[in-house]
């Protein structure tokens, strides 16, 4: 979280794990004070990690999914569509 540093004071989480650590809950909770301050930065960082997310989907929609490995030319290649970006506003 070194990019953002206020994620800390803007979320309390607690972690609880169930007996035999087989699973985990994690409740956040929001520090209404820092809203205003989280938010601009959020609104910067959330396009650069959609954008992020995007271009490794298209990666993996570009590879052929066939596990006999047949020639390209043979394996219809699946295409993905832009992934519309979420924007976060104030309100």
């Amino acid at each position: 979280m070194s990019k953002f540093p206020g994620m800390t004071s803007w979320l309390n989480v607690v972690v609880q794990k169930a007996t035999g650590g087989l699973y985990e809950h994690a409740l956040a909770q929001e520090n209404g004070h820092y809203r205003s301050l989280i938010v601009p930065q959020l609104q910067v960082l959330i396009p650069d990690a959609h954008e992020h997310a995007r271009r490794r989907l298209r990666k993996l929609a570009t590879g052929s999914l066939n596990p006999l490995n047949e020639p390209k030319n043979q394996v219809q290649k699946t295409q993905l569509r832009d992934i519309p970006s979420v924007c976060i506003s104030k309100h």
